[in-house]
């Protein structure tokens, strides 16, 4: 594994890098390809997981990013009790921040560029905006899903937190039979694995109290789910 120190550290785990080769591989189809792609994808998941992790820093957390097999994860803690708007904020702007490099690349397909950068950049066009939007989804563990989840929380309490969970199952299972239907088999695994995590969460907090929501829980359902991302 790859540490960074820093005033954000930065982890890089091994499987992000075999995740990123065979992604790159897929689409790239040669080694040089392969090796762009993964460029492409270390750098957007990096620039994602600071907009997660510099509006942590500016409401006075301690945030600290880890690149794992699927994406990335930006955990923080050691400050002060986030409020729910807060927390909002904290989630929206890692997608945020990779609509910006979207936009980027986008501006700078618009100058004279060789060809090598043509084919860097509307590749890195099309991989922000498509896992931007995808991200955006209302399915946990997406940030769509968190943004729902955090709103309906916050007015409703553990019935909000429940109504995510049935919703985000519902919604990746549907997504997942349309991906499976057109030929899209990984997407259609994914969304299948999100929607059974979803369901069985459901499932289990159908007996949830108020309590069982609280800033200590919380905390280990974190941990829970740092845990699931890194496979363990």
């Amino acid at each position: 594994m790859i540490i960074i120190p820093g005033p954000i550290p930065i982890a890089i785990h091994p499987f992000f890098w075999l995740f990123a080769a065979l992604v790159g591989w897929l689409y790239g189809q040669s080694v040089t390809g392969m090796l762009i792609w993964m460029g492409i994808i270390f750098f957007s998941v990096l620039i994602h997981e600071f907009g997660h992790a510099l509006t942590a820093v500016f409401f006075r957390q301690k945030a600290k990013i880890q690149l794992v097999a699927f994406g990335g994860l930006t955990s923080y803690d050691g400050g002060p009790v986030l409020k729910f708007w807060q927390q909002f904020i904290i989630v929206l702007n890692g997608p945020l921040f990779g609509f910006g490099l979207c936009l980027f690349s986008f501006l700078l397909l618009k100058t004279p560029l060789p060809p090598m950068g043509i084919a860097i950049f509307k590749a890195s066009f099309i991989a922000n905006f498509f896992w931007s939007a995808v991200n955006l989804l209302p399915v946990l563990p997406l940030d769509g899903g968190q943004l729902l989840r955090i709103a309906l929380e916050g007015f409703f309490g553990v019935k909000g937190f429940r109504a995510i969970l049935l919703i985000g199952a519902l919604l990746a299972g549907l997504i997942a039979c349309a991906s499976f239907v057109f030929g899209y088999f990984i997407a259609g695994a994914f969304f299948f694995l999100f929607g059974f995590q979803s369901f069985d969460s459901w499932r289990k907090a159908r007996l949830a109290t108020g309590d069982d929501r609280g800033p200590e829980n919380n905390a280990l359902m974190l941990q829970a789910e740092k845990a699931l991302q890194e496979g363990r």
